[in-house]
């Protein structure tokens, strides 16, 4: 195969053209998002209970959804929380199932969930989620204003963003339910002799919009649909309670008052120290997501004068799009620096010529690999940019013993055909016995269980394919591109003079060799000793962190009241913490954004009236004097212990992919009243606690 590809020099710059630029322009074209399209195994049921307490949902809904959905096949094990307004169900399904048989274990759970009989009437239909590492690309924060204006400017925001190219939808959090509140007078209710249920249930029948069948006229169908639903309070007010023959009516309006406002909801969001409602902005799975992110960072930009004239400011956070420019940014960067130190090594010992084409290497193997990942699904993400920043260091090692080989055998006298041939043969065995163990040295990513494993297993095949692009390119390409230089320069005769200090080098090493061959016991020993001091530091000093912090300029601040503190007590608390993180310098805190009502994130969230939080996203810490930790640590010392606050943590956040996303409280901000469980089935009946 080497003599093949030498004697034919058009296919071997041909096959390097066209893998340069196809890899070129995947590289340039290919999808790039924060994480990998991964499945958690995990389906979420959730049932909302308005106004049931967690005894009545777990007795009227979670234990029938349970029945329901326990003979689903496929289903490992399952979890259920009785909340207080909510019922939720969590199933895992069994890992060693094929994607075939997983997809229809989720399809048979969805249809089980809605065959569930005996609901409350006051409780909604299931809702279904399969859990999967999607996560909102980015959160616009709309701040200030009156509740009504921030309200409908967040929802004409809402609607401009969702026509934005690649966004999926937008989620509100911290936007509160617009209501119509009937407060009743007793005795009004006392003098007609009504009790507060009729006046409900005047209301509730009224307040109907439903379908009451078809009719035909002659060759027509039509369609008849009682449209009764109430939307204002004076729609409301108007609504007949009690009537007689004489068509005197009493209404709604008659006996209370009725007004328009929003309900009070369970958080409360704040940017910049004002309340505000966030919007997250998700995308569409083929959507790019830096493109995406320029996308609404422009949205915000034009909309600013208009939010500004209304009060209000737009603030952009959580931008998932940051991180993958600075891997990008990174890989790039090491290639560009590897490249130069390639050639600037290989320019003091080789040719110039070899060097050249040894630094070639890098760059072939690069785009050799992404011709063959890109068409397999793999694209541009945290995991597979972590996996050729890790690989590009190790691409040159080929490139560079089989383009000495070559030169060694110029040296030697040979002619240039000859040298190309026996210095790759020579060395084709030993580097490739190095690559097949730097390949098995990332093989136990591959084998990791769990959805971790899911995220790892990209890392070891992006690394094996490059290395395999790379034994490519130094064994049939490389030697090809010798032939095609060598006539450029002078040509290649006997070795040259040594150097005095090249000469000095040399000496010492052989003498050091020397020594070792003749005491290979002493030597062994000495080695064994070394190596059982180095496990030694290690297994005292060394701790094991995958993903190590300082990494993401972004911190959380954790308040917890005493349980039973309203949102309005925790406020207080979070505006307190404000007033201190608000005042760090402009060059080190970019964004400021608070939850109350809430703390943690993720599988850490927790929910309750008592807890309440401060998110900090700072400037890059190359743009600023201080390290996260420094201000952290500064922060700490100058807030202390908020007034009436039980406890507060410093929260710096950790890179690393979203291993148990989920979009709900598991383990809401409660104390568990009972708890039940048995084989392959747990369940907990929570009470949030309330002011």
């Amino acid at each position: 195969m080497i003599e093949f590809f030498l004697r034919r020099p058009v296919l071997s710059n041909l096959i390097t053209l066209v893998l340069c630029a196809v890899g070129g322009w995947h590289f340039f074209n290919s999808r790039r998002e924060a994480f990998p399209d991964i499945k958690f195994d995990m389906v979420l049921v959730q049932t909302p209970y308005p106004g049931a307490s967690p005894e009545e949902v777990e007795t009227l809904v979670t234990r029938k959804i349970e029945d329901q959905v326990r003979g689903v096949s496929g289903v490992d094990r399952a979890e259920s929380w009785s909340l207080e307004n909510l019922s939720i169900v969590l199933l895992r399904l069994d890992e060693e199932l094929t994607q075939r048989e997983k997809d229809k274990a989720v399809s048979d759970l969805y249809q089980a969930a809605q065959r569930v009989e005996d609901l409350p009437e006051l409780a909604d239909k299931p809702i279904v989620q399969e859990l999967t590492a999607d996560r909102p690309l980015i959160t616009l924060s709309v701040a200030g204003g009156t509740d009504e204006d921030r309200d409908r400017y967040a929802e004409e925001l809402k609607d401009i963003i969702e026509e934005l190219d690649g966004v999926s939808r937008v989620t509100f959090k911290g936007d509160r339910e617009r209501e119509i509140l009937v407060q009743v007078d007793r005795e009004k209710l006392a003098r007609h002799r009504l009790t507060m249920g009729e006046v409900a249930a005047a209301i509730r029948g009224r307040n109907v919009d439903r379908s009451a069948g078809a009719t035909w006229s002659g060759p027509l169908e039509n369609w008849v649909r009682v449209r009764g639903a109430v939307f204002t309070a004076e729609e409301v007010g108007s609504i007949v309670v009690r009537g007689n023959e004489a068509r005197e009516n009493l209404r709604v309006r008659d006996l209370a008052t009725v007004s328009e406002g929003f309900a009070e909801g369970a958080l409360r969001t704040r940017a910049k120290g004002r309340p505000s409602i966030e919007l997250h902005v998700s995308k569409h799975k083929s959507a790019d997501v830096i493109e995406l992110s320029d996308r609404v960072f422009k949205l915000r930009d034009a909309q600013a004068p208009r939010a500004a004239a209304k009060g209000m400011e737009l603030e952009l956070s959580n931008d998932i799009s940051f991180f993958v420019k600075r891997r990008l940014k990174v890989m790039t960067g090491n290639m560009l620096q590897g490249g130069v130190l390639i050639l600037a090594a290989l320019f003091l010992f080789l040719d110039w010529r070899l060097a050249a084409v040894a630094a070639w290497g890098v760059p072939i193997s690069f785009a050799t690999a992404l011709v063959f990942a890109v068409p397999l699904g793999f694209t541009f993400n945290l995991m597979t940019l972590l996996a050729f920043i890790i690989v590009l260091g190790m691409l040159d090692d080929d490139s560079v013993v089989v383009a000495e080989n070559i030169y060694r055998h110029l040296e030697m006298g040979k002619p240039a055909f000859q040298a190309a041939v026996d210095g790759t043969r020579e060395v084709m065995w030993p580097v490739l016995g190095s690559v097949l163990v730097s390949s098995c040295a990332f093989l136990p990513f591959a084998m990791m269980g769990g959805i971790m494993g899911k995220f790892m297993f990209m890392v070891p095949v992006v690394v094996v394919m490059c290395f395999l692009a790379s034994l490519f390119e130094a064994f049939f390409i490389l030697p090809g591109h010798v032939l095609e230089l060598l006539p450029l320069g002078k040509p290649v005769g006997e070795k040259a003079p040594e150097g005095r200090w090249y000469k000095a080098v040399v000496d010492g090493y052989r003498r050091a060799i020397t020594w070792v061959i003749s005491h290979r016991g002493k030597f062994a020993l000495l080695l064994l000793a070394f190596l059982v001091f180095t496990a030694a530091v290690g297994f005292w000093r060394l701790k094991f962190v995958l993903f190590p912090g300082g990494l993401v300029d972004q911190f959380l601040i954790q308040v917890e009241m005493p349980s039973g503190t309203n949102l309005d007590a925790t406020q207080k608390a979070i505006e307190y913490v404000e007033t201190h993180a608000g005042a760090l310098p402009k060059d080190e805190l970019d964004v400021m954004t608070a939850v109350v009502g809430q703390k943690g994130q993720e599988d850490q969230e927790r929910l309750g009236t008592h807890y309440g939080q401060v998110r900090l996203f700072l400037t890059p810490e190359e743009k600023r004097g201080r390290k996260t930790q420094e201000i952290v640590a500064d922060l700490r010392a100058k807030i202390g212990m908020p007034p009436g606050a039980k406890d507060i943590s410093f929260d710096e956040q950790t890179p690393g992919p979203p291993v148990g996303r989920r979009s709900w409280s598991a383990r809401a901000a409660a104390t568990p009243r009972s708890t039940a469980r048995s084989p392959g089935r747990s369940r907990t009946t929570c009470a949030p606690s309330r002011a």
